[in-house]
């Protein structure tokens, strides 16, 4: 039985694209274990993007809060992130977006996979490994939901906890 040469095409195009959705599903992506341990001077950190950038430079593991001037979301959640932060004494990084030159903001919007794919607004929060995204709050949210955030994600020294389990 002779193939024509039109069904070789057909069978290496078909070939082919077996072996490329093979390689791009089996490519390991790095997921990062949570909760993962925060370092810094527990509580509301403000920063510029170029100490942001240098966080992200350097691998580290953070936590940072994007917010602007004159949103009304952000002056009710900064309370609550401080509130939260404070309790629980972890480092939260605060980035102003009124405090960022243009080419700043459009370097923080190509930061990382989050700020590139979603729509964002402020606040935003992410916690961050390097450029990579852990996990994030988009908006404003009551205590409860970033208590559940902070617990699921950041790893607690048994004292915070047991001092904030009484509630």
């Amino acid at each position: 039985m002779k193939m024509k040469k039109s069904d070789l095409i057909l069978i290496g195009g078909v070939l082919l694209v077996i072996l490329i959705s093979f390689l791009a599903f089996n490519v390991k992506s790095e997921k990062i274990e949570v909760p993962v341990k925060l370092e810094g001077n527990p509580g509301i950190n403000e920063i510029t993007y170029s100490e942001y950038e240098e966080k992200i430079n350097n691998e580290e593991t953070f936590l940072v809060m994007i917010v602007n001037d004159g949103c009304s979301y952000c002056e009710m959640f900064i309370p609550v992130m401080t509130e939260v932060a404070n309790e629980y004494s972890i480092p939260v990084y605060s980035l102003n977006l009124a405090n960022l030159t243009s080419d700043e903001y459009n370097s923080l919007s190509n930061s990382n996979s989050y700020l590139k794919r979603e729509r964002w607004g402020t606040p935003t929060t992410l916690l961050m490994q390097g450029k990579t995204v852990i996990d994030s709050i988009g908006g404003y949210v009551e205590k409860e939901n970033l208590v559940s955030f902070v617990k699921e994600n950041i790893v607690l020294t048994s004292d915070e906890e047991n001092s904030n389990n009484v509630e």
